[in-house]
């Protein structure tokens, strides 16, 4: 939401939001981005990821709550706005969220295009879903793939098995330092390499993927 905002985009959240210190210092910082936020409730405490850092890079990583949680209905502005959006991103962390009956029936029945980043622990992506972007653990973990498979070979079968799996227009591997492996309806996947080599911490790299092209998708790709 923050990187869509940052570069100019409308973004509305919808996300479930408990009743604790996190959660309002979370919506105060979304709020002063720009963010339009839609809260449902949730039952649990908000999940906190706490990173230590030097020179860049992360060291170590303390999580709190990270269990899933129940969140309640969402109200009609959030479902309002997801019948008026021109993409529609959902990032799922397994928490419940993407399960949520109301939305998923909202997300399935929206017009705009849906780009889906799944979570192992997730519900599937709703059918019909244009864009899947799983990375390379979680295609492996979905399609039970070995370990010792070739790691091209294992993204073409993972990407091929889950397009037919979710019916989903395309998917796209996220592959780290060796870019992103697309399969769609073309005879044969595409591999795109990364336009460049970054050193540092690549957390929150498939976010900014997911992000660039649900905006692509939203300008007419």
């Amino acid at each position: 939401a923050l990187l869509a905002a940052r570069c100019g985009r409308a973004v509305v959240l919808v996300t479930a939001l408990a009743d604790d210190p996190a959660a309002a210092r979370l919506a105060a910082l979304l709020t002063a981005e720009g963010v339009s936020l839609h809260a449902l409730t949730l039952d649990g405490p908000t999940p906190e990821k706490v990173r230590l850092r030097s020179g860049g890079r992360t060291l170590l990583r303390l999580d709190r709550g990270g269990e899933p949680a129940r969140c309640g209905q969402p109200a009609a502005p959030a479902l309002g706005a997801l019948a008026d959006a021109d993409v529609i991103l959902v990032s799922d962390y397994g928490r419940g969220v993407a399960r949520q009956p109301a939305l998923r029936a909202a997300i399935a029945q929206a017009r705009a295009p849906v780009v889906w980043d799944p979570h192992p622990r997730g519900p599937a992506p709703v059918a019909g879903a244009r864009l899947a972007t799983p990375n390379e653990a979680e295609v492996r973990h979905l399609i039970g793939a070995a370990h010792d498979q070739d790691r091209l070979a294992a993204a073409i079968r993972g990407a091929r098995e889950l397009r037919r799996r979710w019916r989903s227009g395309a998917v796209a591997v996220t592959m780290g330092g060796a870019g992103a492996l697309l399969s769609h309806a073309g005879p044969a996947p595409l591999v795109v390499p990364p336009p460049a080599r970054v050193d540092g911490d690549s957390c929150g790299a498939g976010d900014r993927f997911a992000a660039a092209a649900a905006a692509a998708l939203a300008d007419g790709a």
